[in-house]
């Protein structure tokens, strides 16, 4: 929500001119050879994937959403024809979701969360109810109790994505108990 998070611009970004944010970088790139990549907008990306026919997977992290902002997201991933199976919608915010929803019956939906199986329910449960939802949860929680998440999710339709996962051994163990995506920030490699 703060440009001053991640780049060398400051103030909060909804309230930032187009002009300024084009003249961002982001701060973790300094010293290497994209120190001088500037921020791209949604639309920069879709058109980026669509060319190349990628998947997209916005994240609505922060709080502070609006209906008309979403409107404008679901406006421009229509556009590039993304509100299908191309794309998956994730939020912490289960109310961002539920708007989502109602304004879009096709695209897939995804709570983001972490936490024991009890607090997992009822938001596997409202995936199920809003239909083609999923939940991105963390690994470790998924593999503590792998008897109850999986059988309950596949029972109800619900797509189950595990995140961040950085090793290949769990990565593997995830896919044979039926995760439908992990979520890694690096390359994985399993050993020979």
């Amino acid at each position: 929500p703060d440009l001053s998070s991640d780049t060398n611009l400051s103030g909060p970004i909804s309230s930032s001119t187009d002009a300024y944010i084009e003249t961002g970088t982001f701060t973790a790139l300094t010293g290497t050879q994209y120190a001088s990549m500037g921020l791209s907008k949604l639309e920069e990306m879709l058109i980026f994937a669509s060319a190349r026919s990628l998947k997209v997977y916005p994240e609505l992290k922060f709080t502070g959403w609006t209906n008309p902002a979403i409107d404008t997201m679901l406006a421009l991933l229509d556009k590039y024809n993304y509100l299908n199976d191309r794309c998956m919608i994730q939020a912490v915010d289960t109310d961002l979701l539920e708007y989502i929803r109602s304004k879009n019956n096709d695209v897939l939906i995804a709570a983001a969360q972490q936490g024991d199986f009890a607090f997992a329910q009822p938001k596997i449960d409202l995936m199920e109810a809003l239909g083609n939802g999923a939940i991105v949860w963390n690994h470790t929680d998924l593999l503590d109790d792998p008897e109850t998440f999986f059988p309950y999710c596949f029972d109800r339709g619900v797509r189950i994505v595990a995140f961040t996962v950085r090793n290949a051994k769990l990565a593997d163990d995830l896919k044979r108990l039926g995760c439908n995506g992990i979520i890694v920030d690096s390359i994985l490699r399993s050993n020979p």
